[in-house]
């Protein structure tokens, strides 16, 4: 609470934003808590690993980390003789790194002035966890993996023939989307080699599909950004 309170004090702006991320600790035993081969950011491939979820808040005047949780695997949370020997609380139970992130938001978000949520794809891949942001009335960006289905919603729709419903354009997937954009239309972050192109898209996951707005108009935010397409740098004449 202290930390932050002087994060608010120091760092708080209402157009700061809180930006969470998993994060790995490669690990050589089988006794430190939480502890198992599962994927591990660190080293870009499954290993042996802790996983922490971390809250962070960054503003125009600088960062700060607000909170952080313990990734407790399941079946860790269910082996009452390995929670005894690292002394894991009884009121600890497994939560998805999601749920853990929503907690951090319920306790900390009205507290924190901020205009965004942001998070890479293994946050922004789950149609629930954008669900439950935007049920709290919280904007956000969220990478979203290059094989998502999307629908450009900015592109003429196919002619109507008179019967059922009138066509949309048809889906493909964020990779083969990207590279038919015009390059002028990419902004290009450096620090994390990344190329953004904003555009008004429709998203499907897992057979759901939903609204997604990408757009910096004249300085002004649109009122609900739901996800940003994360891709590897390409090159200027992409």
């Amino acid at each position: 609470m202290r930390v932050v309170r002087q994060v608010v004090e120091q760092l708080g702006d209402p157009d700061g934003i809180i930006a969470f991320d998993p994060s790995s600790f490669p690990k050589r035993g089988t006794h430190s808590v939480g502890v198992k081969r599962q994927w591990c950011s660190h080293r870009g491939k499954v290993d042996n690993c802790q996983v922490g979820v971390f809250m962070g808040y960054v503003s125009r005047h600088d960062h700060a980390l607000l909170d952080f949780r313990l990734a407790l695997p399941e079946d860790w949370a269910r082996d009452e003789q390995r929670r005894a020997e690292c002394h894991v609380p009884p009121e600890v139970r497994y939560h998805t790194r999601h749920e853990q992130c929503l907690e951090m938001l319920d306790e900390w978000g009205e507290q924190v002035p901020q205009g965004w949520v942001t998070g890479d794809e293994e946050l922004g891949r789950h149609t629930r966890f954008r669900g439950e942001l935007r049920e709290r009335g919280e904007r956000y960006v969220l990478g979203v993996p290059c094989t998502t289905a999307v629908r450009d919603l900015e592109v003429p729709s196919p002619a109507y023939q008179g019967r059922g419903r009138r066509p949309k354009a048809p889906w493909q997937l964020a990779r083969a989307w990207r590279t038919s954009l015009p390059s002028a239309g990419w902004t290009h972050v450096t620090r994390y080699c990344w190329r953004i192109y904003f555009k008004v898209l429709e998203v499907l996951f897992s057979c759901a599909s939903f609204p997604s707005f990408f757009a910096f108009k004249e300085g002004m935010y649109d009122t609900q950004i739901s996800a940003l397409l994360s891709s590897p740098t390409v090159s200027d004449d992409a």
